[in-house]
């Protein structure tokens, strides 16, 4: 008699592009056979129209976009400060969705929103699986999810009250290269994009992309980092970007912003600045061939998702050396990260490139290396 398994209910939180494009190819490989819906918080520009095409071209069972924004953030404002803390004691009960039990949540951001979540769904299922999947491959650090101060006071309490919490359940990371997590959850392996021609034509339609949004003509794609307005301290990437741009030249740099940034500093300095920064890289990756561009950032993991995926691969040029990036922990942390990474990449010798210095990438550039 054949086995009749029972159809799993999923639910993952997407906070930015590349935790969708993640999304997407789990929701297509692993659980191609079960119910998975998705929130999408506001976390990243112009989620709302993208949620709305999102639930149009029913990739998943049911989408939800939620405003969450203000309680996970560094807001200093009282009323978000207080929601923050109910929604992790008391969990979060304002979505239809957190109505059904799910028998797995999934996340990348341990964010409050996150805590509460998972507050209100462990008691409706207390064998719930929880677990986190990746945002790249710089992300498969555990400590970036298990060391958020804001929250360990409101989660001290929940455990005074023999209350479960979020970072104790954690127990799997998807991923897409087990052989490079080498933390203490169980890891689990996203199967590869294979076509990237499919992945990207999905990826077109969910952001409304056209041909002359993929088409770039600079040779130097610059992505720029959260460090600058995220973490402890800046790191002058903005500075350091402006230092490129007279390297380079202005019209052969082109700036690709945070998804998360809001600020237009780039924009004020007459730089080329990507128009649709809220299209995830691999929106247009996958949908171009990049082998004759340059690829540079501090430290952003984009360059490397997206090119660790396609055949033609860009170069990638990490330049967190080249500014102040050892006043910010968290842009320590990814660096470390980075060049233990690196050792084991086999791309490592004539793709991936980190520079010691702004001296040293002028005369590679000089020597057309880069």
């Amino acid at each position: 008699m054949p086995c009749i398994c029972k159809m799993k209910r999923i639910l993952l939180t997407i906070n930015t592009y590349s935790q969708l494009v993640v999304s997407i190819q789990m929701r297509y490989s692993i659980w191609k056979n079960d119910l998975v819906d998705v929130i999408i918080s506001d976390q990243s520009n112009d989620s709302k129209r993208i949620a709305d095409n999102l639930s149009r071209y029913k990739l998943f069972n049911k989408v939800v976009w939620i405003k969450n924004n203000e309680i996970c953030s560094n807001t200093k404002h009282i009323y978000y400060k207080i929601i923050r803390w109910f929604c992790i004691l008391f969990g979060w009960h304002v979505l239809d969705i957190t109505n059904n039990i799910y028998d797995e949540l999934l996340f990348y951001n341990a964010d409050a929103f996150v805590h509460g979540l998972f507050a209100t769904l462990i008691k409706k299922n207390g064998n719930m699986v929880t677990s986190r999947y990746e945002e790249g491959i710089l992300s498969y650090v555990d400590s970036q999810f298990l060391n958020n101060s804001k929250l360990k006071y409101a989660n001290n309490i929940r455990k005074c009250f023999g209350k479960r919490i979020l970072e104790n359940e954690v127990v799997t990371f998807y991923c897409f290269y087990p052989e490079f997590y080498k933390g203490e959850l169980r890891p689990i392996c996203i199967n590869k994009i294979i076509n990237n021609n499919i992945m990207g034509s999905i990826l077109k339609k969910i952001f409304d992309v056209n041909d002359e949004k993929v088409r770039i003509k600079e040779k130097y794609i610059f992505f720029t980092s959260i460090f600058d307005f995220q973490g402890s301290n800046p790191i002058g990437e903005y500075n350091l970007v402006l230092k490129i741009a007279e390297i380079v030249g202005k019209d052969n740099l082109l700036v690709k912003t945070h998804p998360r940034d809001k600020r237009l500093v780039y924009e004020q300095s007459d730089l080329h600045v990507y128009e649709h920064s809220s299209i995830p890289w691999e929106a247009i990756q996958f949908n171009n061939d990049f082998s004759d561009k340059v690829l540079l950032t501090v430290n952003s993991s984009s360059v490397l998702t997206a090119n660790l995926m396609v055949e033609d691969k860009a170069k990638s040029v990490f330049l967190y050396k080249c500014c102040n990036y050892e006043v910010n922990d968290e842009a320590v942390e990814a660096a470390l990260y980075l060049e233990n990474l690196l050792e084991e990449l086999p791309l490592k010798k004539n793709m991936i490139k980190i520079e010691n210095s702004l001296d040293e990438f002028i005369d590679d550039v000089r020597k057309g290396e880069i």
